[in-house]
């Protein structure tokens, strides 16, 4: 889905994706680059704890969405 989103499908345009990886379960990142394919406007943040990581995402790569895998308290 996220992957879908950031590419863009037909005729729907792409979106600019924040994910937040906290324990790289969905990027799969190896040394900065994402194993998986999350799409070519997917920011990807790694190894943080996911609210630090949405709102580093939001004031410094201002996404369309936020995508993380589960958000728990």
């Amino acid at each position: 889905m996220i992957r879908i989103l950031s590419n863009g499908i037909g005729f729907v345009s792409g979106k600019n994706i924040g994910l937040v990886d906290e324990r790289s379960e969905i990027a799969a990142m190896y040394r900065g680059i994402p194993q998986n394919d999350v799409g070519i406007r997917t920011d990807v943040m790694n190894n943080c704890v996911k609210h630090v990581g949405i709102r580093m995402l939001v004031r410094s790569m201002a996404p369309s969405i936020i995508a993380t895998d589960e958000i728990r308290w």
